[in-house]
C-alpha cells in the first residue's frame, strides 16, 4: 500500500509525458501547416488567407465543418502531404487517448478527400488508434489497476 501512491504517481507522469509529446507533434505539424498555407497565399498574392475566415469552432461541429470546406480543400490542395500528415497525426491521437470526436474526423476525410483515399485512410488510422490506445493501456493502466484488486 505505501508503494501504491508514487508508483501512481509515476504511472501518471509517463501517461502525461506520452500525452504531452504527442499533442506536441501534432500541435507542431498543424502549426507549420497553417504557416505554409498562409505563405502560399501571400505568394499567390491574396491580401488575407483563406485560413483567416476559419475558427476553432470549426473543427468542433458538423455545420461549421460544413462552411468551413472550402477552406479545407484549398489547404489539401497547397499543401497536401504536410495537410495529410497533420490529419493523420490528429486522428491517430484521438483515438489513442480515447478523445471524442473520431466520427466528425471520418466526415472531414471523406468531404476533403477523395473516397478511394479517405475510406482506407480512417480504416487503418482507426486500427492503428485503437491498438495504441489498448498498448497505452497495456502498458501503464494494468499494473495499476492489477496492484489496485491485489490490495
Amino acid at each position: 500500500a505505501e508503494h501504491a501512491a508514487p508508483q501512481a504517481i509515476i504511472l501518471l507522469l509517463r501517461l502525461a509525458l506520452i500525452f504531452g509529446t504527442c499533442l506536441a507533434v501534432t500541435l507542431s505539424l498543424c502549426w507549420a501547416l497553417l504557416q505554409r498555407v498562409r505563405a502560399i497565399d501571400a505568394r499567390n498574392g491574396l491580401e488575407v488567407s483563406r485560413l483567416d475566415s476559419l475558427s476553432i469552432k470549426s473543427v468542433f461541429s458538423l455545420t461549421e465543418l460544413q462552411k468551413s470546406h472550402a477552406t479545407f480543400v484549398h489547404v489539401f490542395e497547397v499543401e497536401y502531404e504536410l495537410a495529410l500528415l497533420a490529419f493523420a497525426c490528429t486522428y491517430l491521437m484521438k483515438q489513442t487517448f480515447a478523445i471524442p470526436g473520431s466520427a466528425l474526423l471520418n466526415v472531414f476525410a471523406g468531404a476533403v478527400l477523395p473516397l478511394y483515399l479517405a475510406f482506407p485512410l480512417v480504416a487503418v488510422l482507426t486500427a492503428c488508434g485503437a491498438s495504441c490506445c489498448y498498448l497505452l493501456s497495456r502498458f501503464l493502466a494494468s499494473e495499476a489497476i492489477v496492484r489496485g484488486a491485489c490490495d
